[in-house]
């Protein structure tokens, strides 16, 4: 039994040892959108019932409560028997660079359909990048291409940068960019986004010195990618 890619839509992601009304943050219709449909088994047997029907599963997500079975001898059956990969669910504070495989919890649909697509990329299984204009973004590749140049990006900005495409053609408040994307350690979340703002125009002008930043800022609203054709520069633009 083989997973499907997250390319297929919707992607199914079982999740176990974790309470899913507090811990998945979002309406099953908001998980949809993101295009994931997440199935809750009520413990590690189930899980694994679940995993022998055959059915694609794109990931499995274990939260720390499965109590049932050793964690690490659920996670060895669902990768090498069910070849399906695993998203290790974990509580309280984490660290800035969240190890891939690793999902802090609560998590919003984004995060989660982020996570897919981190973990079937290193099963060797593509993930469609996303983009607006000549700007795209790819979580799993850790980086932008802006007009045809690679931009490497801190795992932060990239967040910050793909929740910004993700929502073209919408203005995004510093609080929900925070929200969504900002560590969970981090005290003060939309001065955080701030600097982010800041760095990633200044990661996208060293790329390309010549076109103007494609994020915008709307005062007193928040920020927005523009769809940028790759044709217009900076001295034209001004």
């Amino acid at each position: 039994m083989t997973a499907t890619a997250i390319a297929t839509w919707p992607a199914t992601v079982l999740a176990v040892g974790l309470d899913a009304r507090r811990e998945l943050r979002g309406r099953h219709l908001d998980f949809f959108r993101e295009g994931v449909v997440v199935e809750v088994a009520d413990n590690a047997v189930a899980a694994l019932v679940a995993l022998g029907r055959g059915e694609p599963i794109a990931a499995l997500l274990v939260g720390p409560d499965i109590g049932d079975m050793v964690v690490d001898d659920l996670v060895t059956i669902a990768t090498e028997l069910a070849h399906v990969p695993v998203i290790l669910g974990t509580r309280g504070r984490v660290d800035a660079h969240v190890p891939e495989g690793t999902l802090a919890l609560p998590a919003s649909p984004r995060r989660l359909r982020d996570s897919v697509a981190r973990v079937r990329t290193r099963a060797a299984v593509p993930t469609p990048a996303r983009r607006v204009g000549a700007l795209e973004v790819s979580v799993v590749a850790h980086g932008a291409v802006w007009r045809g140049r690679q931009v490497r990006l801190a795992p932060f900005h990239l967040d910050v940068l793909t929740y910004l495409v993700d929502a073209f053609p919408r203005v995004v408040g510093s609080q929900e960019l925070a929200s969504e994307c900002a560590p969970r350690n981090v005290t003060d979340g939309a001065a955080h986004v701030r600097v982010a703002i800041g760095r990633l125009r200044e990661a996208l002008t060293a790329a390309v010195p010549d076109a103007p930043s494609p994020i915008e800022t709307v005062r007193g609203v928040g920020y927005v990618v523009i769809e940028d054709t790759g044709t217009e520069s900076r001295s034209s633009s001004s």
